[in-house]
């Protein structure tokens, strides 16, 4: 009983790892409950609450942009951090509700992944499962981070002339008390007590919820990565017995009916097949006594039983190869977004990191936190990119260290025609190879960023 309700858990994890963004954006309130809960009391509430959460947040959004181009437009530090909060919300949240309408493929993607993928390794698979739950809670950390610099700055002590600089911007009557984020609603006074405590509430919930959905949107693409390269290191296994023996554990001679679901048979007599080449099985432990008549026939099993396992590898890497076309063309549409707005938020978090090196500590604090957090999260997109290319790079290996040479010539020319796939760049491209995210894309980002800000600097100190 341990032994199962330990297997269950595990499923379990792993399902709530693949999931999690479905799972995660439930809970916040984004997307609906499934549909086994609908005519349900259940059911209606969550709607009632997904419809409060939408229109929160839009409100928000909004209420942010009307105090970045109305009102901190005229003092730039304030502006650049503005504007980068509202590149960074707006963009999340054209992604979320682009993921909504596109729903129905992000649910195949996950049943993909939890079902018809190979789960023939256990151990593999949990290992696939901690490292992506571990690139979760990195960006989850990372923006709590961020969160916690920006409530920092409430505790800052202001001189005179920045007293009268958010007095003649803002038009507040307490112009000490700072929000964690600045929004103007027409006609309120933010600064008053009452107005002010509800809306610090306020942002602290609307905060959380931002810290979730950032957290999980970002994670997303790498944690898929690491599933996926999960999957090919139990190819790889699979790739490195060709041309040996089959064994189990326990050093039993097998033969393989289903790699994807680690189906084998047992063969008593290990020579050959006396009346079928390709052994079949329905159960994955089923003993079957082999009879050999002459070494003739033992080699045709030999070869017949190769080719149908080298059959079941590329179906595999088929699979696989499928999979990520189908990955990249749900993210498709959302490219563009990802890069002008890594390139937008990457040169205004640059350049407040540069332009302010003698501000407090904890405004430094929360600079350095923006732009660390920006770089790690278009790094992990570049490196994720990066793994998939690895793919076949290891692949290529698991090819090296098997024992190829002891196969068939039939299996040898199909291993020379996989081994010509298996050259190919595998960097995901979209819009037909005009995007391609990759290390040295993520080294030239950071170059076009520098240049901008020192162009920014240059204008600033021409007007000075």
């Amino acid at each position: 009983m341990f032994f199962i309700r330990q297997s269950v858990n595990r499923d379990l994890k792993r399902r709530i790892s693949i999931r999690l963004l479905y799972i995660m954006f439930q809970i916040i309130g984004f997307y609906p409950l499934d549909k086994c809960y609908e005519n349900t009391w259940k059911y209606r509430i969550h709607t009632f609450y997904m419809k409060f959460q939408n229109v929160a947040c839009i409100t928000f959004i909004v209420l942010h942009l009307l105090n970045t181009f109305c009102r901190t437009i005229r003092h730039l530090p304030d502006f650049s951090q503005s504007l980068f909060e509202d590149v960074v919300m707006v963009a999340l949240l054209i992604i979320v509700y682009g993921f909504k309408i596109r729903i129905v493929q992000i649910d195949n993607i996950f049943k993909d992944l939890e079902y018809r993928f190979n789960t023939a390794d256990p151990d593999i698979l949990q290992k696939s499962q901690q490292k992506a739950m571990k690139k979760f809670y990195m960006f989850l950390t990372l923006f709590f981070c961020v969160i916690a610099g920006m409530i920092s700055e409430m505790t800052k002590t202001l001189s005179e002339n920045e007293l009268a600089m958010r007095v003649k911007m803002f038009g507040t009557k307490y112009p000490r008390r700072i929000l964690i984020v600045t929004i103007w609603i027409p006609g309120i006074d933010e600064s008053e007590m009452r107005n002010f405590v509800l809306i610090f509430l306020i942002e602290l919930y609307l905060g959380l919820i931002f810290i979730l959905t950032a957290a999980v949107m970002i994670a997303y693409v790498p944690m898929i990565a690491v599933h996926v390269e999960g999957q090919v290191q139990i190819l790889c296994k699979y790739i490195q017995l060709l041309g040996s023996p089959h064994r189990d554990t326990e050093g039993n001679h097998i033969f393989f009916t289903d790699i994807m679901k680690n189906k084998y048979i047992f063969a008593m007599d290990i020579e050959g097949f006396e009346e079928h080449l390709i052994p079949k099985c329905s159960g994955n432990k089923q003993e079957m006594i082999v009879i050999v008549k002459n070494n003739a026939w033992k080699k045709k099993v030999e070869e017949a039983y190769e080719d149908h396992i080298f059959k079941q590898i590329i179906k595999f890497h088929q699979k696989m190869l499928t999979f990520v076309d189908q990955y990249m063309a749900l993210l498709n549409p959302f490219v563009v977004i990802v890069r002008f707005g890594n390139g937008m938020v990457f040169s205004l978090a640059l350049y407040q990191l540069i332009t302010h090196p003698l501000e407090p500590s904890w405004i430094m604090f929360r600079c350095f936190c923006n732009f660390v957090t920006v770089m790690i999260q278009y790094y992990g997109f570049c490196d994720a990119s990066e793994t998939c290319d690895n793919y076949h790079i290891v692949m290529r290996r698991s090819l090296c260290y098997s024992n190829w040479f002891k196969c068939s010539m039939t299996t040898r020319r199909n291993i020379q025609m996989m081994l010509v796939r298996l050259y190919k760049p595998n960097h995901p491209t979209f819009y037909k190879g005009t995007v391609v995210f990759s290390k040295p894309n993520f080294v030239s980002l950071l170059k076009l960023s520098y240049q901008i800000v020192n162009m920014m600097r240059l204008k600033i100190n021409i007007h000075h």
